[in-house]
């Protein structure tokens, strides 16, 4: 039976997946973000820290340098950010990081986001465990492997990654290893004057009315298809939910207007539905006539070209 199993997960080892969801930054940006294990924490398993007690601002001071990039990716992209904590403190040492983390992290580390991260380093760097003993050793290793090919190391040699399907808001992406899709929910979402400014700013359209925002959504959409990208994406569904009814454009315009009249934020994501309804029914129809057939999943809905 033991040899039967090593048979088939050497045959299932060499299929190349094509990996249909990833936001990974460019090699670039991980080069100089990625300098120590608090680079382990930029995603989900920072949540499991947050659920396990750490003070968010204590969990930025940690991952400082991650703190940094996030914070560097919404300014670049004109993108009201998430609320993002500041830091705590700016000026701790590897080792203090380290303790501030230790307590928070042994109280995760059976969660499923922790023992991908055990498995990622003891595969990748050959590192048993992450704790006091091998936490420097681990920094080193994630700092030593900022070098050219890296992803393409870890994509293609190791993980037999065909291509992967990347969200990071940008068509500029390593073609050899990742095509791009785009969203078009900051024209579906907008719910200030100052948020329709960020997409006059995108699309050279002033926006003044609700065709003026629909025709803006046009040419963002015309734009990313042109450079390349193979679908949009929609994070909406964190925020609201999936239903989408059919709305009049007199409703959709009675929100659009409020909006447009008003200097502070806006109406609430439940007064603004209506508009977010309107205009997801036009991405959708927009994206459709570019060959985009569309598919939703609980988190998030996906458009994508076959």
């Amino acid at each position: 039976m033991d040899r039967i199993n090593e048979k088939v997960r050497l045959e299932v080892e060499d299929i190349s997946m094509v990996d249909t969801h990833e936001h990974i930054m460019s090699q670039a940006e991980r080069n100089e973000y990625a300098v120590d294990f608090s680079y382990l924490f930029a995603t989900y398993a920072s949540q499991d820290l947050v659920s396990a007690g750490m003070p968010p601002r204590l969990l930025e001071a940690v991952r400082l340098p991650v703190h940094r990039f996030l914070k560097t990716f919404w300014n670049c992209h004109s993108i009201p950010p998430w609320i993002i904590p500041e830091p705590e403190r700016e000026d701790m040492s590897l080792e203090e990081r380290w303790q501030a983390l230790e307590p928070f992290w042994e109280a995760i580390r059976n969660t499923a986001y922790a023992k991908q991260l055990l498995i990622a380093i003891e595969d990748i760097f050959g590192i048993d465990d992450l704790n006091r003993e091998t936490y420097s050793h681990v920094s080193r290793a994630v700092a030593d492997s900022r070098k050219p090919g890296w992803y393409r190391h870890i994509m293609k040699e190791k993980a037999n990654i065909g291509i992967s399907i990347n969200g990071v808001r940008t068509t500029d992406v390593d073609r050899e290893l990742f095509v791009p899709v785009m969203e078009l929910d900051h024209f579906i979402a907008a719910r200030s004057r100052v948020e329709l400014g960020y997409l006059e700013e995108e699309t050279g359209i002033a926006i003044h009315s609700l065709d003026d925002l629909v025709k803006a959504m046009h040419v963002a959409l015309e734009r990313y298809v042109d450079k390349g990208a193979i679908g949009i994406k929609s994070w909406l569904a964190y925020y609201r939910t999936l239903r989408y009814d059919k709305v009049s454009r007199n409703e959709a315009e009675v929100v659009f207007n409020r909006i447009t009249s008003h200097l502070g934020e806006g109406p609430s994501w439940l007064e603004a539905k209506p508009l977010q309804d309107y205009m997801m029914h036009q991405v959708i129809k927009a994206a459709s006539k570019q060959g985009y057939p569309c598919s939703y999943t609980p988190a998030s809905m996906q458009i994508t070209r076959t």
